[in-house]
């Protein structure tokens, strides 16, 4: 009778305790769309521990329509690499054309000749998948290059594009492509065409949003796009860009981070038949109502007479000064023959960076702004 009563009571004890754990997951009854959000707050190798809890969790892992792979951390530690690897070749190909959204890869490839297959698998399921957001964050150690797939080219679901490859050298098919693309960045990228921009832009109809930042191989970018919103080119002491021609009848952002060192000296010890590297965009500023400048770059386009600049509906005029700059009577000229251009401006603003070895320079602006209601001159 005792045992009877303890085998009834270790019973009703698992039942109980069975009860407790079924309970327990609430997970399995939400929507899929919530329960894929809050897996998105996951890194990949907590997925991939959960996917071997059930048959009904692996679903949902395989299913997650945003996947970000950072393998970054993976340095040195060649069995887990090689059995993360394995994993993402059975995930990404059991979701067998299952829609994504997004689709990250952040990766230092050692070893790119033995690696890149494999990584194309995974951009070509991707494509499979209709990805619409596509984010490539590499390191590819020499000799290797980046070779963009013609699926990637013609893929119709992709909207977003963004590479970056920490000097890495990047290619693209001849194919004509990017017909749906409506964002694209690249970051730290060499190219090996001189014509990549212009080859890029020709079939870009949707392009509305271009980012370069750092893209070295380049000595001359053409931008003509009837598409263009946003446009944002960085380029550094060390890149080789020298020339930057645009156009864009939709442009209402632009940014430019020029640093230029030409070689030999500063600027000021280059002879006066020198002509600087400018832009040519200023055909497409009239319409332009906030403009941030360097006194430097005034003072380029200054000596290269492209000034003034008939900027009709400019309203905010802000130029950034380093006290450690070379403030001269060119400057001031600049800035007093820039103002002539401007009949609207309401705002001037004077943005000076301290150094420490340098007193900060005294502009003395109040001839050169009549009918601005606000000046300010800020450290």
């Amino acid at each position: 009778m005792e045992k009877l009563l303890k085998l009834e009571a270790c019973s009703s004890l698992s039942q109980s305790k069975g009860r407790f754990v079924e309970n327990s997951d609430k997970i399995s009854d939400l929507p899929t769309h919530i329960a894929h959000h809050i897996l998105s707050f996951l890194m990949m190798e907590d997925i991939a521990r959960l996917s071997m809890v059930s048959k009904w969790w692996q679903e949902l892992c395989i299913s997650i329509p945003s996947l970000t792979i950072d393998g970054m951390r993976y340095r040195g530690k060649d069995y887990k690499v090689i059995r993360f690897k394995n994993f993402l070749d059975r995930m990404m190909l059991r979701r067998n054309g299952m829609k994504m959204v997004q689709f990250c890869v952040r990766w230092t490839f050692l070893k790119w000749h033995l690696d890149e297959y494999r990584f194309l698998t995974w951009l070509h399921d991707a494509i499979r998948c209709n990805v619409e957001v596509l984010y490539l964050d590499l390191c590819i150690f020499i000799p290797g290059a980046l070779k963009i797939p013609l699926c990637v080219l013609h893929c119709e679901s992709l909207r977003f594009l963004t590479v970056s490859l920490y000097g890495g050298v990047l290619q693209l098919p001849s194919s004509s492509g990017f017909t749906k693309l409506q964002s694209l960045s690249l970051t730290r990228v060499r190219v090996l065409d001189e014509l990549f921009v212009e080859r890029v832009l020709s079939s870009c109809n949707s392009l509305d949003k271009l980012c370069l930042d750092g893209i070295n191989g380049i000595n001359n970018i053409n931008i003509w796009s009837s598409s263009l919103k946003y446009l944002e080119i960085r380029s550094y002491e060390h890149d080789d860009l020298f020339h930057l021609n645009v156009s864009g009848e939709l442009l209402e952002e632009l940014i430019i981070h020029w640093k230029f060192t030409p070689s030999g000296g500063s600027l000021e010890q280059l002879s006066s038949s020198w002509r600087p590297p400018y832009l040519e965009l200023f055909h497409i500023l009239e319409q332009i109502e906030e403009l941030m400048i360097h006194a430097q770059c005034l003072k380029a386009l200054f000596k290269a007479g492209i000034l003034p600049i008939p900027l009709k509906h400019l309203h905010t005029l802000r130029i950034n000064l380093s006290s450690s700059d070379s403030v001269d009577g060119d400057v001031y000229e600049a800035i007093a023959v820039l103002t002539k251009g401007v009949a609207n401006v309401l705002g001037l603003f004077i943005d000076v960076k301290p150094s420490p070895k340098k007193r900060c320079p005294n502009l003395s602006l109040m001839h050169m702004t009549t009918g601005v209601h606000t000046l300010k001159y800020s450290l």
